[in-house]
């Protein structure tokens, strides 16, 4: 567990790890597909990478928004992810 550490102009490995009431300023966070906890953090400016399984999700979801007619799909999938009814969104997502 991570406690307490303010984070600033640096890489991120999200995966496996916890962090409790950090702050991370102008980070790039990397999140891979593992799981991770994210407590009473504050996130300022930066951006998030998706590597490796979290990457080759995101390229399905665009692939079948793009070439497979799943359009309807995809946005319903983000609709659930906005209001909140999918509860098996990985905590970077409830993060922002």
């Amino acid at each position: 567990m991570i406690e307490g550490r303010n984070f600033s102009n640096q890489e991120v490995q999200l995966d496996e790890l916890k962090f409790v009431n950090c702050t991370f300023v102008n980070c790039r966070m990397i999140y891979a597909g593992g799981n991770f906890h994210l407590e009473g953090c504050q996130i300022h400016s930066g951006s998030f990478v998706f590597a490796g399984p979290a990457a080759n999700t995101l390229r399905v979801l665009a692939l079948m928004y793009r070439d497979m007619g799943g359009e309807n799909l995809v946005n319903s999938f983000l609709q659930q992810i906005r209001s909140g009814l999918l509860t098996t969104v990985p905590a970077i997502w409830k993060a922002l």
